[in-house]
């Protein structure tokens, strides 16, 4: 039988300190033994929180509940998550009001070097035992309510900066100061949404009439955002592509293929030969917007725009007579008009002084066919009018058409819940783009 014999001293000294190691090591690295379990997309009306990142430890999680407990509203969560020195802003925050709010995706979010100079000194002048240094690029989109209070720092993607850290009294972290946001280089391209392509198609008669590319990085982000979320909307029935009606918006994401439409004043989503949902109508009249404007207006979208005609539009003036005048001769303008108003407003009015008097001088109405659009209903916080004029342009020069609508104006007025009475006056000569014929 083999005595046992006891480890000698070194030995046993030697196992404490890789002990002590191990201990210090997973206590000083904030992403060992870390796994994140939170929610990764909210939706709540027209507010949003969607993540492509997600934390990799208890210090990026605080950061990233910033951004999610703002959207979600839950004010006193997020007041418990930073300094006492930080909590005035949020005071002004938490008291704003539910229309006053920001929508958010985050596209990183990671832990940076916490060596430089700054930080370190940052750390002292806090009297803090522990810092950590979070990064997060994401991209915002302000309601309406918060862009009228005033100068904000605006829609668009952002990189900002946020100390985290701790005291010898404090048991968790809190975030203990914000970066100013800086608009980032390349690196967000990352994101499977900035980088997405996202072209947007009108068609009517089954025929594609325009179509328009997304680019700017807010828009790629709503409209990502927007077809995520009727995408997961009640499937109610099954159907083939392309809709059961010839007018519809095809929305095509990378090779993802989405059809909007309307049938009878019922909205609807579908993708290519897959399932159909329902949609609400302000989601069907944003992509709508997006679709004819590239963004959504806010709050008043205006235009007029004067182009040539197509063959279609020529044959209906009478175009194909004898004696009619050429395609070439006809020109045509678009006015549109949408306003999105605020809350709690009253006495709303929009008057347009209409586009169908068409003459220089004392010469005839050069008038040859058109037509108009309205919806205002004060059941509804918008309103969107539209009209369409061809006209005969021969001997016009483009000064001779803007003077002619130089008479006519279209204004916007309401008033507000403080009782001010706010109007917006427009002369259509001075808001005209022409275009090539």
């Amino acid at each position: 039988m083999r005595g046992y014999k006891k480890p000698t001293f070194w030995l046993m000294a030697v196992l404490v300190i890789l002990l002590i190691v191990v201990v210090v090591s997973v206590g000083t690295n904030p992403r060992r033994n870390y796994e994140f379990s939170g929610m990764t997309w909210v939706q709540e009306g027209r507010k949003y929180f969607y993540a492509e990142d997600t934390p990799e430890s208890k210090q990026e999680e605080l950061v990233y509940l910033y951004f999610l407990y703002g959207v979600e509203g839950d004010y006193e969560k997020k007041y418990d998550l930073i300094s006492e020195r930080n909590k005035i802003g949020l005071d002004i925050e938490r008291n704003a009001g539910k229309d006053i709010y920001s929508s958010y995706v985050l596209h990183s979010i990671t832990t940076v070097d916490n060596d430089s100079d700054s930080y370190k000194y940052f750390k002292e002048k806090n009297n803090l035992t522990e810092i950590e240094v979070i990064n997060v690029v994401y991209t915002k989109k302000d309601s309406l309510n918060l862009t009228a209070m005033g100068p904000q720092w605006g829609n668009g993607t952002y990189t900002s900066g946020y100390i985290v850290g701790k005291t010898a009294e404090d048991q968790d972290y809190k975030i203990q100061d914000f970066m100013m946001p800086l608009r980032p280089d390349g690196s967000e391209m990352n994101s499977k949404i900035l980088s997405s392509s996202v072209n947007l198609y009108i068609y009517e008669d089954n025929e594609a009439v325009s179509e328009r590319v997304i680019t700017d990085s807010v828009s790629k982000t709503n409209i990502n955002m927007l077809l995520r979320n009727v995408d997961e909307s009640g499937i109610i029935s099954n159907g083939n592509a392309p809709p059961e009606t010839g007018s519809y918006v095809k929305a095509v994401i990378n090779d993802k293929v989405y059809y909007v439409y309307e049938i009878n004043s019922r909205y609807y989503i579908k993708k290519s030969n897959k399932d159909i949902g329902n949609m609400m109508f302000d989601e069907y009249r944003d992509i709508k917007n997006y679709s004819r404007y590239g963004t959504i207006p806010e709050p008043i979208y205006i235009s007029a725009i004067v182009s040539g005609i197509t063959y279609d539009e020529y044959k209906k003036t009478g175009g194909e007579s004898p004696d009619a005048p050429d395609l070439s001769d006809y020109r045509k303008i678009k006015f549109e008009l949408y306003v999105e108003f605020p809350d709690n407003i009253k006495n709303r009015k929009i008057e347009t002084s209409g586009l169908a008097m068409i003459k220089k001088g004392n010469e005839e109405n050069r008038l040859r066919g058109g037509g108009t659009f309205e919806r205002d209903n004060e059941a509804e916080n918008f309103a969107i009018y539209e009209e369409e004029i061809v006209f005969d342009a021969r001997g016009l020069t483009d000064d001779d058409i803007i003077n002619i609508f130089k008479t006519r104006e279209a204004s916007v007025s309401w008033t507000d819940s403080d009782n001010n009475y706010i109007k917006y006056e427009y002369d259509i000569g001075e808001i005209i783009e022409i275009k090539d014929k």
